[in-house]
């Protein structure tokens, strides 16, 4: 489906391991293709539970080295983004200067089952990339998956080692168990169940995303 390599991927999340959590095989297996990839990452994570310091954020910048995506960040308030005109001014900004042709950011999720964060940021990105006319537009795997209804299927199992060391090198967050390897193991296992319902093998991993809109 993402065959060109002269496409342009701009992911865009809340927090600093938001992207290697939820489709980090897939930055990698993009980037392998020769697909050029941004994170746009809206706050640095300071109102986490870990230590309080800017580790975060260093945290998201080795791990943009390490899987080889450029990353953008802004420092919004960690914990109270609002969907409103100065949250799609900051979208519109990035989508003008990078002309993305994939857009992908969180599944919004309501009543409690996600991060407050996660459903204006995907509000914002989705209203914004409608406007601009992004050809490719989607949600990315939450972690809790009620109602999120997936599409498209990536098979990342050249891609799961470096998708779990990405998410290794946030280490102020490896406190929470699903950043472990068995976690992360087993839901790319379960996505790959998914997408090939002939029959369960243990070395095959898949991420999933929910396609908004698609004119590829």
């Amino acid at each position: 489906m993402f065959n060109s390599k002269s496409l342009k991927a701009l992911f865009v999340f809340a927090h600093p391991d938001d992207i290697v959590l939820s489709c980090g095989g897939t930055v990698a297996r993009f980037i392998s293709d020769g697909i050029k990839v941004y994170n746009l990452e809206l706050t640095l994570g300071k109102n986490s539970f870990s230590d309080g310091s800017d580790s975060r954020s260093s945290e998201s910048r080795s791990s943009a080295n390490f899987l080889g995506y450029q990353l953008f960040q802004e420092d919004l308030d960690d914990g109270d983004i609002r969907f409103n005109l100065n949250l799609c001014k900051i979208i519109d900004k990035y989508l003008v200067q990078l002309e993305p042709d994939i857009l992908i950011t969180h599944f919004p999720q309501e009543k409690g089952f996600g991060h407050q964060d996660h459903f204006a940021v995907a509000s914002a990105v989705v209203s914004c990339g409608l406007r601009k006319r992004i050809p490719f537009i989607a949600y990315s795997e939450p972690l809790v998956n009620f109602e999120f209804s997936p599409n498209l299927f990536i098979d990342i199992s050249n891609y799961i080692t470096r998708k779990i060391d990405s998410v290794k090198l946030h280490q102020s967050e490896l406190h929470k168990h699903y950043l472990s390897e068995s976690v992360l193991r087993a839901r790319a296992n379960w996505w790959a169940l998914q997408s090939n319902r002939l029959g369960f093998d243990e070395k095959k991993y898949s991420e999933a995303l929910s396609i908004v809109i698609s004119n590829f």
